[in-house]
């Protein structure tokens, strides 16, 4: 499950505003919102330009983007 709270953290900590992050992904600010927002669906290329362009490391990919849920 997409943990949107830790990605806007990951943003936070490295500087990077949500219309920076949409450059590097090659999105509009909005779509990468909505995605955000739960809306949509990041994709697998999406998800490695997230890691490449944010420096995130394996561990914190998988926090972001494959969390478990908690029941």
């Amino acid at each position: 499950m997409f943990d949107g709270e830790r990605l806007q953290r990951a943003l936070r900590e490295r500087g990077l505003s949500l219309r920076q992050t949409a450059e590097i992904m090659g999105l509009s600010e909005d779509v990468l919102y909505r995605k955000m927002q739960d809306a949509g669906d990041f994709t697998r290329n999406e998800i490695q330009l997230l890691r490449w362009g944010l420096g995130l490391t394996g561990a914190e990919t998988e926090d972001i983007f494959f969390a478990e849920e908690l029941a």
